[in-house]
Order: C-alpha cells, then sequence, then structure tokens
C-alpha cells in the first residue's frame, strides 16, 4: 500500500507533524490528524471493495462460474479508482485476470494481467517503504506464455529472462524457495536454446540455496514436505552438468541432493568430534547444543495441540540460530574451515574405497550413471535407453508386483507364480537399460568372468524412483545361466543412500574390537515370536537358535518374547557391535522417524534410535531380519527415510536388510549361512558382511529355484 507521505501529497497537504492556524482567530487545524482521518476514510472504501471481489474470487473457485470472477474484477476496479497507485489491489486485480484467462484462452485477458503486473512492478520499485514482493516471477512466466502460445516476440520472452534473472539474484526479492523456482525457470529458457554452459549458472544458484530451504527449522516430516519442489530440480541440475560436461560437478550436486536432511543429522552428529582437537571449549559447547537440539526435535514429534508443543518450535529455532553461529566461529579455526560444509568432488571420490560406486541420476532431461573409482577421475556413462518415463512404468509394475505377492507382514507371504513372471520381466527391463551398459563400461563381461570368491565389490547409489527397485537381482532369467547375465556372477553388490554416509562409514574401519579369544565381536540377537497386536513370528526363535550355533553362546546376547522391551535393547545396543533384529517393523511414511521395530513393549522407533546410539567404534553391523526394512517413502526417495539407512546414521557400519516383507522358512536360511561365511570364512570381519549376503543368498537360491524372485531377491547389503 502507499505510505503517508503519498496520502498527503494527493490531497495536497504538508508533511505530518506542522499545524497551521487559520487566519485571525480561527480553529486550529491538524494536518497530520486530518492526513489520517484521510487514509482512514480512504482505507474504509478500498477494504471494503478488496473484501468483495475477494468473496466472488473465492465463490468462483468453488462453482467456476465466469460472472464471479467478472464480479471480483468490478469490485477491484471500485477499489482501484479510490485508490489507483494501490500495488496490493493491483496485484490481486492481474492475478484475477490471470486466473480468467486460464478459463477462457482469450489473449486479452493475458495482456491485462500482464500490463497490470507490469504496473505493480513500477510501483514497487519507485517506493522505499511499505513493499511488497513483487510478482516477478508470475509475471515472467505470464510473459513466457504468451511468447509461446501468442506474440512470438523476442522481447517477451527477452523481459520473462530479465524478471527470472532479477528475482534469482537479489535475496531481498524474495525467500529462498521463490529464488529457487526462479533459477529453474532461468535455467529452462536456456535450455530452450541448447545452451547447457548458460543454464549452469542459474542452476549453481538453485543448488547453493537448497540448504536454505530445506532448514533444520521443523519437525522431520515437515522438512521433508519442503523437499518435494527440490527434488526434480537437483536431478536435472546433475543432467544438464553432465551435458555440458562437467562431471565432477555433477558429482558434487548429486549429493548435495542425497539425504539433505539425513546428512544435515548426520554432520550435527559428527561435529564435536571435528571440534575437539582444535577447540575443546567450542567443541563442549556445540557437545550441548547437539543434546539440546535433540531434545527440542523430540518435543516437536507431539501433536501441536500438545501443551509446550509452541514452545518447543520456538526453542528449536533460536537453538538452530545458535548452531548456525557456532559453525561461523568454528570455521574460522585453523583446519576447519570447511567445518560442516559439503563435500567437494575430491572427497567424495573416497566412497570408491573398496570397489566401484556407481551413481544413477534419473530426470526428465536424461538420465544417466557416473563411476567412481578409487585413484580415477568421475567417469560419466549415458543411459539413452533408460527415461523417467519408462522407469515410472518400471516402478509401477514393481509395486503391482509386490501387491500381486500379498508381501504384507513377515510370515504372510503368498508368492504366485503371476509375480514371478512380472518380476522376471521388470529385472530385465532393469538388466537392459542400465545394469548391462554400466557393466560394460566397467569392463564386466561373461569374457572377463571371475570365480566367485574373487567377485569385485560394487555399491549402487540410486536415486528417484530406482531407490525402491533390486538393480543387484537383475539379469536375463529366460536364457541359460552359463551365458552369464544374472548381475549377481559379475559382482558382489551393495547399496548407500549417500557417499557421506558410505565415507563416515568406511572412517569407522577397524575400530572394532574383538573379545579376547572370539573369532568375533559380541551379538545382540532379538527375537519376537509372539509380539502385542501383530502377528505371531513363530520361525524367529528358530532363526536365532541357528545364528546361536553358528557363533556361540559365549558372545551372544538373546531377548527373546517378553525380555525383548525397549529400555532392555537400548542397554545392550551399546554393548554389542552386531544386532540382530528378528521381529516385525513399521514404516510411517508421514512421519519417518516414527518407523519401529516392533518390540514387547512398544516400538522401538528410529527417533528412540538416533537420540540414545551415536556413532562410536562399537557399532559394527546390524541385521534387520524384519519385513520391509530398506523401504522408504516414494514420495521423497532422495531421503532414504527407513530403518536401514537410520541404523547406518546411528553409527553402524553395515546393514543386512529386506526390501520386502521376507518368508519365515527362508529367514533361517538365509541368516545361517550369512554367519557361516562372516565368521568362518571372514573371520568375523563385518567389513565382509555384503560378501557373506552375496553367499548366504546363493544357498538360498539354490534351495528354492533361481526364478523364485520373491523369495531370494528381497535381501540386500548397505555400507561398508
Amino acid at each position: 500500500m502507499i505510505g503517508r507521505k503519498d496520502v498527503m501529497r494527493a490531497f495536497g497537504l504538508r508533511p505530518p507533524g506542522l499545524a497551521m492556524r487559520g487566519v485571525d482567530d480561527g480553529p486550529t487545524f491538524d494536518v497530520a490528524d486530518e492526513a489520517r482521518k484521510a487514509r482512514k476514510a480512504l482505507d474504509a472504501l478500498v477494504d471494503g471493495s478488496i473484501r468483495e471481489a475477494i468473496r466472488f474470487s473465492r465463490k468462483f473457485d468453488a462453482s467456476g462460474a465466469l460472472e464471479d470472477l467478472d464480479q471480483a474484477l468490478k469490485a477491484y476496479e471500485t477499489a482501484n479508482s479510490h485508490d489507483p497507485t494501490g500495488a496490493y489491489c493491483l496485484e490481486n486485480m492481474a492475478f484475477t485476470y490471470s486466473k480468467r484467462y486460464r478459463v477462457t484462452q482469450d489473449p486479452e485477458d493475458l495482456d491485462m494481467a500482464i500490463q497490470l503486473m507490469d504496473t505493480v512492478i513500477h510501483i514497487i520499485s519507485i517506493k522505499s517503504e511499505h513493499i511488497p514482493m513483487p510478482p516477478l516471477h508470475p509475471c515472467a512466466s505470464l510473459r513466457l506464455e504468451r511468447y509461446e502460445r501468442f506474440s512470438h516476440s523476442p522481447a517477451d520472452l527477452h523481459h520473462a529472462m530479465q524478471l527470472y534473472r532479477a528475482r534469482m539474484h537479489y535475496p531481498e526479492l524474495g525467500p529462498p524457495l521463490s529464488r529457487f523456482q526462479a533459477a529453474r525457470a532461468y535455467a529452462d529458457l536456456c535450455l530452450l536454446y541448447k545452451d547447457a554452459m548458460a543454464a549452469m549458472r542459474p542452476l549453481r544458484i538453485a543448488v547453493d540455496l537448497v540448504e536454505s530451504i530445506v532448514r533444520p527449522t521443523g519437525d522431520l516430516a515437515r522438512r521433508h514436505l519442503s523437499l518435494l519442489p527440490v527434488r526434480s530440480t537437483i536431478a536435472f541440475a546433475v543432467s544438464v552438468a553432465l551435458e555440458a560436461e562437467e562431471v565432477s560437478r555433477a558429482l558434487e550436486w548429486f549429493e548435495r541432493g542425497r539425504c539433505i536432511i539425513w546428512t544435515h543429522i548426520l554432520r550435527v552428529q559428527t561435529s564435536t568430534g571435528e571440534l575437539q582437537t582444535v577447540d575443546a571449549a567450542l567443541a563442549d559447547q556445540n557437545r550441548r547444543l547437539v543434546k539440546q537440539l535433540h531434545a527440542a526435535e523430540e518435543d516437536m514429534e507431539r501433536p501441536a495441540w500438545h501443551p509446550g508443543t509452541l514452545q518447543s518450535y520456538m526453542r528449536h529455532g533460536i537453538l538452530v540460530k545458535n548452531f548456525d553461529a557456532l559453525t561461523v566461529e568454528a570455521r574460522k579455526l585453523p583446519g576447519l574451515e570447511g567445518f560442516l560444509s559439503p563435500k567437494a568432488p575430491s572427497e567424495l571420490m573416497m566412497a570408491a574405497t573398496l570397489g566401484p560406486v556407481i551413481i544413477l541420476n534419473v530426470s526428465d532431461h536424461r538420465c544417466d550413471a557416473i563411476i567412481l573409482r578409487r585413484n580415477q577421475v568421475p567417469e560419466h556413462v549415458s543411459l539413452p535407453a533408460l527415461t523417467s518415463g519408462n522407469l515410472g512404468s518400471i516402478a509401477a509394475s514393481y509395486q503391482h508386483c509386490l501387491h500381486e505377492a500379498q508381501r504384507g507382514a513377515r510370515g504372510v507371504v503368498m508368492s504366485r507364480s503371476g509375480a514371478s513372471h512380472s518380476m522376471e520381466r521388470i529385472l530385465l527391463a532393469l538388466w537392459n537399460h542400465i545394469v548391462e551398459p554400466v557393466f560394460q563400461h566397467l569392463g564386466l563381461t561373461k569374457e572377463t568372468s571371475t570365480p566367485e570368491d574373487k567377485l569385485p565389490r560394487i555399491t549402487w547409489c540410486l536415486s528417484g524412483p530406482l531407490t525402491s527397485l533390486p538393480l543387484h537381482a537383475t539379469g536375463n532369467y529366460t536364457v541359460s545361466r552359463t551365458r552369464q547375465h544374472r548381475a549377481y556372477d559379475y559382482a558382489v553388490h551393495s547399496y548407500a543412500p549417500s557417499l557421506s554416509a558410505l565415507i563416515e562409514a568406511l572412517s569407522r574401519r577397524g575400530q572394532v574390537v574383538h573379545e579376547s579369544g572370539s573369532r568375533h565381536p559380541n551379538i545382540l540377537a532379538i527375537s519376537q515370536p509372539e509380539t502385542p497386536k501383530q502377528s505371531p513370528l513363530p520361525g524367529t526363535v528358530g532363526e536365532v537358535a541357528a545364528i546361536k550355533n553358528v557363533v556361540g553362546a559365549e558372545t551372544m546376547t538373546w531377548l527373546n518374547g517378553p525380555d525383548a522391551t525397549k529400555s532392555a535393547v537400548l542397554d545392550c545396543l551399546d554393548r554389542n557391535a552386531w544386532a540382530h533384529f528378528a521381529c516385525h517393523a513399521v514404516q510411517d511414511p508421514e512421519r519417518p522417524t516414527q518407523s519401529a521395530f516392533m518390540l514387547q513393549d512398544g516400538g522401538l522407533t528410529l527417533h528412540e534410535l538416533m537420540r540414545r546410539t551415536s556413532t562410536t567404534g562399537r557399532k559394527e553391523l546390524a541385521v534387520l531380519s524384519a519385513c520391509q526394512t530398506a523401504t522408504g517413502d516414494a514420495k521423497v526417495p532422495e531421503e532414504a527415510v527407513h530403518l536401514a539407512a537410520g541404523m547406518l546414521m546411528t553409527g553402524f557400519r553395515s546393514v543386512i536388510a529386506t526390501m520386502w516383507s521376507i518368508g519365515d522358512d527362508d529367514a533361517p536360511i538365509v541368516m545361517e549361512a550369512f554367519y557361516d561365511y562372516l565368521v568362518h570364512k571372514a573371520n568375523g570381519d563385518g567389513a565382509l558382511s555384503a560378501h557373506a549376503l552375496h553367499y548366504a543368498t546363493k544357498i538360498l537360491r539354490e534351495k528354492v529355484g533361481e526364478r523364485k524372485f520373491m523369495h531370494w531377491v528381497p535381501f540386500i547389503h548397505l555400507g561398508v
């Protein structure tokens, strides 16, 4: 709205604070008071008309009747006649004409909307007080539409690009999300002219804004929702960087978009250790802040109506600002210039310590692989046969296949032949479009077959719909196995939710100490044959008994049935490097940190595990022989918000998990073979857990049949 000085100029009045006396002894004339009265009267007229306009506009939203929009426009015109330089009224009128255009497709409505928005931008640009945010992005979008559909005028295109550029460059012209959207739109326009290098400039701005958009200022559920507009743009930015042949930049951006919230949690957890060796006092302050942040986040998990929840949000916001200030101070210290900063490409290459890491990026623009190999530069492999469209179809078929097989709770499994046939087609498509081209680039071909005990280790780091798909099991199962068309014939497969998580797990290698005389670390095993309010799992007792026969009773703590309470499990986790969960598990897609292992006295949530456990050297291996422990939220697949990723974040270096619920008869076979390999062939080295799982699933495959995919495919390895 216009300011007081503008009002007085309009009424021919002097500046406020000056009083005039009339000639002779007339009454005192207070100019400021008269201006206030005039402004109040004017506002009443304007506000009444605007309220009427808003009422008709909302009525249109419900009715779809154009006459309601016409009435709204008349009311806005009345308001504008009383206040012709009021930006708020003109902007609302512009949006109403835009709304009318969406219905009528009349170019005159579009012209009016653009003309009014141009006027609003001009009014705002010459004012210095009470300035609303100018509608740069909407005006640019409308000009672009007019260019594409009607005018084809270079002036419209040029003006749209100017508006997007202004919005993305200047923080004072909008919040981070608005600037992020403008940068993406500007990059899209650059690609209209096939100029990937020009698109890189706005995309750098967009990627740098991500952490400002997904700020740690609310509960995790809300922060996951804030990721929705970010996900596709990060993937798009990576694909443009690859098109521009900037592979290292693409690698950096891919990681910036992976597990944004998980990465923040991981950085917070490890921050104290980085500080301790440089500034002990600042490390102590950091430790207290981290503890307070965890407490505030726990309070924010309560319902909004719960007493004290609002205060928790306010306290959390203050703590975040304090943590940011501490981060700034830490970066001033020698050797900590990059404290809590995103990793550089050279640091990300450390992820390939144990073997090649295959990164798969999926966007509407293109699909690609980035391959990391030890002591080499990142390599780019284009995947022209893969599109976001056909991948979406594959992912939908995969979900239908799981539904067809009735993969619900563990032990309630009905593997149907129809599901197996569907899975076979899915695994073939993934092999043809992704895995075989990548293997060919790596030099893994049937001509270079390797003995099973010397297979290379590869790690998949996936994005988008790929995060839920079993690349480790892909292949052509319609031909003889002697022709080597199965992914498991070429490599031992593992997954990583992010490169940072894998690097952090690698950094803890060799810290686990075996108990005296033992070939392996201590192990905690939990079995829940009869969990309250859950279906029975009688096979879990036999599963843990089989493990006990392999590892021995001396180094094993077994919490069975009623003994497996939340407090008992948490206490034992601190004393055992290996942990085995044979129980039900539940995923909460709306509140991912409330995903839980179902124990005797309720669910042990991921949030509780993250608060209680820490990234200490005692955590080596977690085996989650429960249902769907590697299933995340389809809306935010990059976040890997599942129990398996959560166990990595709590400090475990390696995790065995399942992509869907497993058969109660299958688990004992796999787990006995898994621990037998780990203890007797790997000498208790948890870093060989991926090889142990590779061996164990082979045993199950030979027992049930290779094409019984629903039995052996779900078992996967994450981490080191």
